[in-house]
Formats: C-alpha cells, sequence, structure tokens
C-alpha cells in the first residue's frame, strides 16, 4: 500500500508532490467560521497524479503559516481527512508511526515554515512517486519518500553513500553526518504496535520491500541484483525475511536481525543494594550486594566466579557512596584538597570495588567495606549506589552490557534517612537515547548515579593540563564544570 498525490510541481519527468494553495482554485468565505475550498482540478485531470478510482481511500489535508503575522509561529494541526470519493467510510488504512513517536524526541515536530507538524499529512506528499529533482541522480534516486527519507535521516553517518536534499531557494541539507541517538535497529522506538492508533505498526517486519529496506543498506543494488539470490520484485523478499521464513534457521527474518545482542544480554542482570550500615561519620560503611537473573527466576550470580560475567573482560561492580542528599558535593570539611580516589575525578564519591575481595555471606549476598570513612562532621544523610558492567559472550566474545545502576539512602545523622530530591524522569532521556549507559556501560539508567561524580563540585581539571594530550591540546588548561545539570544542558543546547 502507498500514497500517491494528485498536486505536483508541475515538472515533467522527475515528478515531485506538492500543494495547491487557496489562491489557485476557488476559495470562499461562508461568513459563519466555515470557509469552502474548491481545487483548480477535477480529480482525474491531474497530468501528474493517479488514475482517479472512486472506490479507493483518499487523504486531505490543509495547511496555514500564522507566523506571516506573529513575531512567533503558533503551531497548527493539519487536519488530515480520509474520505471515499464514491461515498461511504473508508476501509483501509495506513497508519504506520504517529506524531507521539516523533515528537517523545523533536518535541514538536515541524517543517516547511512551520506549516506542517502531522505525519499523517507528510505522507501525502512524501510518498514513493515524488522525487527531488535536485539530487535524481545520486544513489538513492532523489527519492522523499517518507520511510526512505526518514530511514537515511536518522541512519546518516552510517549510510555508504549519505543523503541529502535540496530545498527551497537550492538550499542543501546535508543528513550525512547524522548520527542517530540510539541503537538504530531500535526499530520499536517509532514503530509502537503496542500503541492502537498506529494499525500498521507491524509493517517494519511484516512487510518487506526493497525501498524499505534498501534506505538503510544503501550498499546493495537490488536493481543490479547486487543482492544475494537476486531479487526480481519484493514478493520475493518474505522467503528469507517473512515472520516464518526458515531460511538458515530463520536468521534473516527482519525481527532477527535487527536484535540487539547486549539488550537482550543485559535482561539477565538486576542489582539489588541490600544493605548499608556502618553510616555514621567517620565510620567506613560496609555495604551488600546481590546481583539476580530476573529471566531465571531471580537466581543470584557468584560475582566471584572467575569465569563468570564480572571477572571476565574488563567487568566492573562497584559502590558509589555520596553525600550528602541535600545536594551531592562529597566535601571533605577537614581538607582544603578536592579528594580524588580512583575515579580520577575532584570530588568523587567514595568507591568501593565489589569485583575483588568482596566476601560471599550466604545465598551469593556480597559484603565488602568501603576503603575510607564518610569525613567527620558531615551530617544528614547519604546514598549508596549499586553500578557495574558484566561481560557476556554474544557470539563474538565477550561485550559489556547496560544494567540499570540502583540507589538506597542511609543516616548520617539523620534519625531516618532522607532521600535526594528526584528532579528528572529517567524515561525522559530514554525517549531518546532508549537506553542511556556511558562510561563503557557503567553507568546506566539513573541519573542521580550520575550526579554522584557530576557534582556542583566537580570539574574536568583531571582531564586537562596533561601534556601532549588531545584534551590539552584542544581544549586548553582552563577548566569546566561536569555538574550534572550544567552538563546536559550544555550538551543538549550545543552551539546555541
Amino acid at each position: 500500500s502507498e500514497w500517491q498525490s494528485y498536486t505536483t510541481n508541475g515538472r515533467v519527468g522527475d515528478v515531485q508532490a506538492a500543494y495547491e494553495s487557496a489562491t489557485t482554485g476557488t476559495y470562499t468565505d461562508n461568513g459563519d467560521g466555515t470557509y469552502t475550498y474548491t481545487f483548480a482540478n477535477n480529480l482525474d485531470d491531474y497530468p501528474a497524479g493517479p488514475t482517479f478510482d472512486a472506490t479507493k481511500t483518499h487523504r486531505l489535508g490543509l495547511e496555514i503559516r500564522t507566523n506571516r503575522v506573529l513575531p512567533e509561529n503558533i503551531p497548527a494541526n493539519n487536519a488530515p481527512y480520509d474520505f471515499v470519493p464514491a461515498g461511504g467510510a473508508p476501509t483501509f488504512t495506513r497508519l504506520i508511526v504517529n506524531n507521539a513517536a516523533c515528537n517523545a524526541c523533536h518535541d514538536n515536530l515541524a517543517f516547511h515554515g512551520d506549516a506542517r507538524f502531522d505525519i499523517e499529512y507528510c505522507v501525502n506528499c512524501h510518498n514513493p512517486y515524488s522525487i527531488d529533482p535536485d539530487t535524481a541522480a545520486e544513489p538513492w534516486g532523489g527519492t522523499v519518500d517518507m520511510k526512505q527519507m526518514v530511514h537515511k535521516i536518522h541512519y546518516g553517518a552510517n549510510l555508504a553513500n549519505g543523503y541529502f536534499i535540496v530545498g527551497y531557494g537550492g538550499r542543501v541539507i546535508d543528513f550525512s553526518d547524522f548520527v542517530f541517538t540510539q541503537d538504530v535497529r531500535n526499530c520499536t522506538t517509532c514503530h509502537q504496535e503496542s500503541d492502537t492508533s498506529v494499525p500498521q505498526a507491524s509493517n517494519w517486519r511484516t512487510v518487506q520491500n526493497k525501498a524499505a529496506c534498501g534506505s538503510c543498506h544503501d550498499d546493495i543494488d537490488f536493481d543490479a541484483g547486487e543482492h544475494i539470490g537476486g531479487i526480481s520484485d519484493d514478493s520475493t523478499c518474505v522467503s528469507c525475511h517473512g515472520e516464518d521464513a526458515t531460511v538458515d534457521g530463520g536468521i534473516w527474518r527482519v525481527t532477527e536481525v535487527h536484535k540487539i545482542p547486549e539488550a537482550i544480554a543485559a535482561e539477565a542482570f538486576e542489582y539489588e543494594l541490600v544493605s548499608v550500615t556502618n553510616t555514621a561519620a567517620g565510620q567506613a560503611p560496609t555495604v551488600q550486594v546481590r546481583v539476580i537473573d530476573p529471566t531465571n527466576g531471580d537466581a543470584p550470580y557468584d560475582i566471584n566466579d572467575p569465569t563468570g560475567p564480572f571477572q571476565i573482560g574488563r567487568a566492573s561492580l562497584r559502590v558509589d557512596i555520596a553525600w550528602d542528599n541535600d545536594n551531592f558535593g562529597n566535601v571533605d570539611p577537614n581538607d582544603d584538597l578536592a579528594r580524588a580516589p580512583d575515579s580520577g575525578a575532584p570530588f568523587a564519591p567514595i568507591v568501593i570495588d565489589f569485583t575483588s575481595g568482596a566476601v560471599d555471606v550466604g545465598g551469593n549476598v556480597f559484603e565488602k567495606t568501603a576503603p575510607a570513612a564518610i569525613p567527620t562532621g558531615i551530617t544528614g544523610s547519604g546514598t549508596a549506589f549499586v553500578e557495574g558492567r558484566p561481560y557476556v559472550d554474544v557470539g563474538d566474545g565477550p561485550v559489556s552490557v547496560a544494567v540499570t545502576g540502583v540507589g538506597q539512602s542511609f543516616a548520617i545523622t539523620d534519625a531516618d534517612p532522607v532521600d535526594r530530591r528526584d528532579i528528572n524522569d529517567i524515561g525522559k532521556c530514554n525517549d531518546c537515547h532508549k537506553t542511556l549507559a556511558l562510561h563503557g556501560n557503567n553507568r546506566s539508567g539513573n541519573t542521580a548515579l550520575c550526579a554522584t561524580c557530576h557534582n556542583p563540585n566537580a570539574t574536568d581539571i583531571n582531564q586537562r593540563g596533561v601534556a601532549g594530550t588531545d584534551c590539552d591540546t584542544l581544549l586548553g588548561p582552563t577548566e569546566v564544570s561536569i555538574d550534572l545539570k550544567r552538563m546536559v544542558h550544555r550538551i543538549h543546547a550545543g552551539n546555541v
């Protein structure tokens, strides 16, 4: 199924879909808050349009640019309307992605002078028959088909041939260096089958075709027979890539080739912080942790197993202890110098490394005491966090996987622990990033954990001023705050 636009730019050859302005046909103000517009042509009179069939589903949409009279544009919807010229309700739908999926990252996706906001309206023009004539000679043939264009934009830096569009006034918009904010194999980030408003969301895996697959796999010239076995038409794709394909044991099914082995492996790990004791100022805290496998009845791991996931590769399992919960700062009031333990960051938390020296106190609950005490003079409450990266063999040798860090508050002088403020939702981060994991997958899924190091006292001074390093050459010696709120805001604002 696919859309085709009646209205086009009028070119001969590489036809690009377009719209008809209200001054082309007949526009009438009915005087009662409603308006009538009659198109300039009958639906069977558009030279480059599809063959008119009154029984097929048609779609109409409209746009308005409010920024002609206002200092800032006010978003308006495009009111897409499906109808059947012969009468009756449409029985055909093609709803694959909705606005909410796009706006989870883009907030308010708007293009073409802030006049087009609705995915169902975008596809009126961005369909398989619409060609950007300025890029028609490029390997992608000038396509601005929605599925191809969106895939190419989000896969930009990984494309063999790049992708750019020549827009209004000859402006070149190049996406060839674009890097998606998550693994591009996360097809369901956009194609959300659980959303009943997009009944064809499953098309990404059930409707295999050269155009959709070739939009990312642009190093294959399907028409030249470069695909293994040759592809005569889209109907042959299902043999290898269909939901029930058995070729090579089904490994070429769309759902199989888009799996992310590291993400699947991570489902077998969950951290538990069992207890935190000896937490008064001047005491070295003792912490108990456990790691379980939710995919195997919560069976616990032996983290000391020399062949296990926490003892191979560059595995890590540690507890970070930060204070105080009013605002992490990890200050030692008895020392004028910045504390710089093994993390190398000033004002870092106390770190307990559980990959060595941890004692099994029973049931694969492991205990270890911190190498340093909470400084005397500290009041209030603190937080201990479990973080790490198990190493798992997913077929090509061991790789690290991202496991959500967990925290537990403890009292220093408070009668009962007082939790640190909770001011953001990790789900909002993961709308764009899917699984926010940094520092080699050591720190994942918990922004409060990030704040133990990225606190108001912390800077990048330890990475500067080291002669011969890239940081010294490119950035110079002047330190910059790595406080989480400053860093995240500046990263996302970029050079604005």
